[in-house]
């Protein structure tokens, strides 16, 4: 079964697990493309990882463009975070690849937050760059005792019903769980975990369907780079079962995003949403 099938028609549920999990640096990070290098992180009361800087480039183009500007960047070494993609079909064309946007994430020598912004600076006014922004620290938190949760209108703002009504008696639809795991062996979920049959019934330690990543039978721990994404910790799972109690039929893809730590990195969150979805 192809993860990415139909998975567009239950972004409105997948997007509710993200935003519990993930808090509100998503939405600083979102922000920041529409007023670029107008940004001085340095005065933003948000932690990012040392020395790191998340790029993405307008569609068609990719690191190559800055090749000359590396240095002068400060750059020591780069990293495609939208490598994983699912073999291309037969009637995919060319042209049509290259108008997905890439993101790759750079590691800077300079590991201050004041060469973080400099390099920021300096990819933003690139012609080819979308935009560029640190690789914020996201921090697991809760709300359990936060009395006005049953005032939230959230479940009508994402249009959690319509994907209810669409999407609740499908099984080719796949939900990728952006969260703390999933125990796939939990008796009222084992029926609803996605399995990728190529990995699960190919050779091990072999990437058998061509997504870059090995023996990613039920999903991916990407805080650990570790293809068993069991849950450490019932948060992840505890949401799988909501989807899976509002979708009887779906199937659930654990795209666990931290492994131990409470806190963890944006590019762990752009390698989950990469794995499951086109950039």
């Amino acid at each position: 079964m192809n993860l990415k099938k139909n998975v567009a028609k239950f972004l409105a549920l997948t997007t509710m697990v993200v935003g519990t999990f993930a808090g509100s640096q998503f939405a600083l990070a979102n922000n920041s493309v529409d007023v670029g290098n107008e940004i001085n992180y340095l005065n933003v009361d948000y932690t990012f990882a040392e020395g790191r800087v998340i790029v993405v480039f307008k569609e068609g183009y990719d690191i190559s463009v800055i090749s000359d500007k590396l240095k002068d960047l400060g750059v020591e070494s780069f990293e495609d975070l939208t490598k994983a993609q699912k073999p291309s079909k037969a009637n995919d064309s060319s042209t049509e690849k290259k108008k997905k946007k890439k993101i790759f994430l750079l590691h800077l020598k300079n590991k201050t937050r004041d060469g973080v912004q400099k390099a920021i600076e300096k990819l933003n006014n690139e012609p080819y760059v979308a935009y560029a922004e640190p690789d914020f620290l996201i921090e697991t938190k809760s709300d359990q005792n936060n009395s006005g949760n049953n005032k939230v209108d959230s479940m009508r703002i994402i249009k959690a019903q319509e994907a209810i009504d669409m999407c609740a008696g499908n099984p080719d639809v796949v939900v990728g769980v952006i969260d703390s795991g999933i125990d796939y062996n939990h008796p009222a979920l084992v029926n609803n975990m996605w399995v990728n049959t190529a990995e699960a019934w190919g050779i091990p330690n072999r990437d058998d369907d061509g997504n870059t990543y090995k023996d990613d039978i039920y999903g991916y721990d990407f805080g650990a780079n570790d293809p068993d994404p069991i849950g450490i910790s019932d948060h992840g799972t505890h949401c799988a079962g909501i989807i899976a109690g509002f979708g009887p039929n779906v199937k659930l893809a654990a795209l666990k995003h931290n492994s131990g730590s409470l806190i963890n990195d944006l590019t762990c969150a752009v390698k989950c949403k990469t794995l499951c979805s086109d950039p």
